[in-house]
């Protein structure tokens, strides 16, 4: 669902057209982090709705590699 929101949000307030969704990972593996991050991923690449690109390391974050980050409170 944060995925959604934060989608919507950039596209209704920041005027992104198709904002990029990825989640805070470890690694940019799809394999990659616990069964949560797994599960995590496997209902956002799902979801039509939303442009997931996969996951994404904390490191990317400063170089615009994605639009929307949902992680669980890093």
């Amino acid at each position: 669902q944060f995925g959604k929101m934060g989608s919507l949000y950039a596209k209704g307030v920041l005027g992104i057209e198709n904002p990029r969704v990825a989640l805070l990972n470890n690694g940019a593996e799809d394999t990659k982090g616990t069964p949560l991050y797994s599960e995590a991923y496997a209902l956002l690449k799902a979801d039509d709705s939303i442009n997931f690109i996969g996951n994404c390391e904390g490191r990317e974050l400063p170089n615009n590699f994605c639009d929307v980050v949902v992680c669980d409170g890093f």
